[in-house]
């Protein structure tokens, strides 16, 4: 019997909480909110694990002095500031809650294979839905977002503001087009679920099924990056690919292959980044992100090091912040020390090791927490504590390695 076989009943807990995932902003508007979706999800798994006894003591106390850890946080940003909460305070807390989420996987053992070959096939059809809204909104009936299929949800998750730029044509690489809205009715978040699908790609080649004609399907994830507008999501799926052709984990390599493949490596992430950062700029030949980074130390000493707290939108556009980036936005809400060791915890207890899925992963996290509103996607949030813990878990150790 192959070792990735699993409990059926663990294996449609994970499936079904997964398509809720998918469909969680599409279901928030048509039926019900979706908001403690996740902590549903969290709270129903843990409680029937422990129930039937199915926890993994290994690694698991670490990551519940994480999630403690985490907490202690969520409490003290919302306390710090005196002013009224609004949606900057929830995607600060989505972050924070990104522990809470590694939880459930520790009660579970489903058939992986099963789990990863049915976000594939998610990913997959997301890419024709992703085309006929770009073909749809550009061409057959131009600037008609209400009338796609989930048009009205579009509207409604932008108050009916017409006059928002995500409603015209936008000159994404020199050619002006309507942005496709997605699933998660914003175009910079939906076009994550590219990056994401070239790792699941990935895994489910390595190990599960040798004849899937992955490049294939890499070349088709980076086009429909390309369709989407997201220039973030582009970068970072052009240098995931780069990084699983180019092989950095090979046993046997030469001095000359490793400096040139460190070197190349090197230059594109400078590369990528520094496009990144010339993307972003809306404010003549500065980028978003300097104006972030000046802004963050011209702060109070005390703020530098300890944070501001979950501020709302306009008191945090009032310190000067341009709100384009959520990195810099969390490390000045919490402050740079607690940042720090929240990092070093997030290392210790989830990240565990450094290998090719690992790397992967924190490429998708780091370039997702880099632009703004991404990391409250609550199906990519899942997915990437779905793939660390496979990743780092004892018993896929041997079917891990470094391949």
């Amino acid at each position: 019997m192959n070792d990735y076989l699993g409990s059926n009943s663990d294996t449609r807990w994970i499936n079904i909480f997964g398509l809720l995932f998918f469909f969680s902003s599409i279901i928030n508007y048509y039926f019900l909110p979706t908001f403690f979706l996740t902590e549903a999800f969290v709270l129903l798994v843990i409680l029937r694990g422990f129930l039937k006894k199915t926890l993994v003591k290994e690694d698991f106390f670490s990551c519940f002095f994480l999630c403690l850890f985490s907490f202690i946080l969520i409490v003290y940003g919302y306390l710090l500031p005196k002013n009224e909460l609004d949606s900057f305070a929830k995607e600060s807390y989505r972050f924070l809650f990104i522990p809470f989420m590694v939880l459930p996987y520790y009660f579970l053992r489903p058939d992986y294979k099963k789990v990863f070959r049915l976000i594939l096939i998610c990913c997959r059809i997301y890419m024709i839905y992703n085309l006929y809204e770009v073909i749809y909104i550009n061409l057959i009936d131009p600037g008609g977002v209400q009338n796609t299929i989930f048009g009205s949800a579009i509207y409604a998750f932008f108050k009916t503001d017409e006059s928002s730029v995500y409603f015209l044509p936008q000159g994404e690489f020199l050619i002006p087009f309507i942005r496709p809205f997605g699933l998660w009715l914003q175009p910079q978040k939906s076009a994550f679920i590219f990056p994401i699908a070239i790792i699941i790609e990935y895994v489910y080649r390595r190990d599960f099924d040798k004849t899937v004609r992955s490049n294939l399907w890499y070349l088709l994830f980076i086009i429909s990056s390309l369709l989407t507008g997201g220039k973030t999501a582009l970068i970072t799926s052009v240098l995931l690919v780069y990084i699983l052709n180019v092989n950095f984990f090979r046993e046997r390599i030469s001095i000359k292959q490793f400096w040139f493949l460190l070197v190349s490596l090197l230059i594109l992430i400078v590369v990528s980044f520094s496009l990144w950062l010339f993307s972003q700029s809306d404010h003549g030949s500065a980028s978003a992100m300097v104006i972030e980074v000046n802004t963050l130390f011209r702060l109070p000493i005390s703020s530098i090091l300890f944070g501001v707290g979950f501020v709302n939108n306009a008191d945090f556009m009032g310190y000067g912040f341009t709100g384009e980036s959520f990195l810099i936005r969390i490390i000045s809400q919490i402050g740079i020390v607690f940042f720090i060791i929240y990092s070093f915890l997030f290392a210790f207890s989830i990240v565990k090791k450094i290998d090719k899925l690992n790397i992967l992963v924190l490429i998708v996290l780091f370039y997702m927490m880099l632009h703004y509103a991404i990391i409250n996607v609550y199906y990519f949030t899942n997915i990437i504590c779905l793939l660390f813990y496979y990743n780092n878990s004892k018993n896929n150790e041997q079917r891990n390695s470094i391949t």
